[in-house]
């Protein structure tokens, strides 16, 4: 994972990943780019583009995804909400868009880091 801090808003981050799970054949890599705003010290927005492939049986493209989260606090220092829209271009159905939607809540405990809406 390769950071670089564009200014005091924002941040590009770069990721390489090698996933292997027991139930497929070799390892799925994918890559990942993604634009990080601090909106404010409660706010901030990750807009996300990243792609997947098998090793085996065949180096395909399995995946494309587009992202956007928006990430806020909502209680004190330790309570976080995101709303996540993703568009997503499997080959399993042909690379047709495939849109959904995620919810998170997540509580901090113990000390977080600082920046981009933690």
């Amino acid at each position: 994972m390769a950071s670089r801090r564009l200014n005091d808003s924002y941040l590009f981050r770069a990721s390489t990943r090698g996933k292997w799970d027991e139930s497929h054949d070799g390892i799925t890599v994918g890559q990942s780019f993604a634009l990080y705003h601090e909106v404010s010290k409660r706010r901030a927005i990750r807009y996300t583009v990243s792609a997947a492939m098998p090793t085996s049986p065949s180096t395909v493209m399995d995946e494309y995804n587009a992202i956007v989260t928006w990430r806020q606090l909502v209680r004190g220092d330790w309570l976080y909400v995101e709303v996540e829209p993703n568009a997503s271009f499997p080959r399993e159905r042909d690379y047709k868009f495939t849109p959904s939607i995620i919810f998170k809540l997540e509580m901090m405990f113990g000390d977080a880091p600082e920046g981009f809406a933690q």
